[in-house]
C-alpha cells in the first residue's frame, strides 16, 4: 500500500510538472484515478500531500486546484532553486552513475535538436528532465520533492518563450557545461555553473515581466 501511495503521488506530480493541468483547473479525483488506473483513495491522499507542499489548493466541497503562481511566488521559487540545485549538482558530480551520465548527454543532444527545430514545448520538457536527472543523480529524494512547484514544465515554458536567441544559446551552454562537470566529477564547477544558470533564468524572467 505504501508503494502504491508513493507511485500515485509521483504520477500526479509528474503530470503537474508536464503541464497536464492548468492553474486553477479542478483536479478531479475520479478522472485522475481513471487516468492512473487506481481507486480514488490514494489519489485523495496524494492531493493532500501536494496541498501540504503548496502545489495544489484544497477547497471544501470543490476538490483541489493547481495553485496559480504570483510574481512573488516565482521569485521565491528562483531563490529556492538557487539554494537547492547547485548543492544537488555538486552531489551529482560525486554520485552520478553511468546511466545518469548517459541520460544527461542524451538530454543535451535532444535539447540541441529542439532548439534547432524551434520547438519550445519539447525544449521545456527535455530541460525539465535534465534538471530532474541531476536531482535523481544527487540521490536525495527530498530535494526533488522540495522543487515540485519550481520544476513545473508550464513555468519553464513561460520562461523559455522570453529568451532571445543569444540567451537560449547561453542557457544550453550551461546545460552542456553541467553535463561535462558532472561527468568529470568536478563538484565546484557543477555548483558554479548551476548557480549561474538559475540566476540567468531569473534575470530573463524579471526583465520581461
Amino acid at each position: 500500500m505504501a508503494t502504491q501511495k508513493a507511485d500515485v503521488y509521483e504520477a500526479i506530480a509528474a503530470m503537474i510538472r508536464d503541464g497536464v493541468f492548468a492553474a486553477g483547473e479542478p483536479l478531479r479525483e475520479s478522472s485522475i484515478a481513471a487516468r492512473i488506473g487506481v481507486s480514488r483513495t490514494p489519489v485523495r491522499e496524494a492531493l493532500r500531500r501536494l496541498a501540504a507542499e503548496g502545489t495544489v489548493e484544497l477547497h471544501r466541497n470543490r476538490g483541489a486546484t493547481l495553485v496559480e503562481l504570483s510574481p512573488t511566488d516565482i521569485e521565491e521559487i528562483f531563490i529556492l532553486r538557487k539554494l537547492i540545485e547547485p548543492y544537488a549538482s555538486g552531489l551529482a558530480a560525486d554520485r552520478a552513475t553511468d546511466d545518469d551520465l548517459t541520460r544527461l548527454d542524451e538530454l543535451v543532444e535532444s535539447m540541441d535538436a529542439a532548439i534547432a527545430d524551434h520547438d519550445l514545448d519539447l525544449l521545456a520538457e527535455r530541460n525539465n528532465a535534465f534538471h530532474a536527472t541531476i536531482l535523481d543523480a544527487a540521490n536525495v529524494r527530498l530535494l526533488r520533492d522540495a522543487l515540485a512547484v519550481g520544476t513545473r514544465t508550464s513555468l519553464v515554458q513561460r520562461t523559455f518563450r522570453r529568451y532571445t536567441p543569444e540567451q537560449l544559446t547561453r542557457s544550453q551552454q550551461h546545460h552542456r557545461d553541467l553535463a561535462t562537470a558532472i561527468r568529470a566529477g568536478n563538484a565546484p564547477w557543477a555548483q558554479a555553473t548551476m548557480t549561474a544558470h538559475i540566476e540567468a533564468a531569473r534575470e530573463v524572467y524579471a526583465v520581461s515581466e
